[in-house]
């Protein structure tokens, strides 16, 4: 099941002195796990913010659109083991009002997770290989999906390069 969200719903930006300054505040405490860059260019084309302890969602997808619209980033995704959503940067506004959820999907439904897989780095890994499948055209889409799918995530991944955002060792404790 496909929900579509209304344009802004889940904005969450406090306003300190400018819409620039806004956009970088709230970007600031978003970090992304997995990007597609263009192979010629500096260009991010789509990010992916991969949370296994999502803490509120309301605010994580706020910084994942100040990102965005920082960046000019055309596509994000945010993928939970429970939710998997797509954000679409519009361009026909300023800030965080041009980034619009598209998609909102339960993960299970696109991914063919286990619970092993659904936390911390081994996530990040399992929808990594996942958007390389994609790219590859080897990962299974279902039906209701397909449109989603072709038209906001396969184009970054046809013209893009997927790479984990960070390094992803192991935290080894002291």
């Amino acid at each position: 099941m496909i929900v579509a969200t209304p344009a802004g719903a889940g904005d969450v930006i406090a306003s300190s002195g400018g819409l620039k300054h806004e956009i970088m505040m709230v970007a600031m405490g978003f970090e992304p796990d997995i990007v597609i860059m263009s192979p010629d260019t500096p260009r991010t084309l789509m990010v992916v913010g991969v949370k296994s302890g999502l803490g509120d969602p309301a605010i994580t997808a706020s910084q994942l659109k100040a990102y965005m619209a920082s960046m000019s980033c055309p596509t994000g995704l945010l993928v939970t083991p429970d939710r998997f959503q797509v954000y679409r940067h519009t361009y026909s506004g300023h800030g965080t009002d041009a980034v619009r959820k598209v998609a909102e999907v339960p993960t299970a439904h696109i991914l063919d997770i286990s619970p092993a897989h659904s936390h911390g780095l081994e996530f990040e890994r399992f929808v990594q290989r996942w958007l390389e499948q994609l790219q590859a055209r080897a990962a299974r889409i279902p039906a209701d999906v397909q449109q989603v799918i072709e038209e906001n995530i396969l184009p970054a991944l046809d013209s893009g390069v997927i790479r984990a955002a960070r390094p992803r060792w192991p935290r080894i404790a002291s």
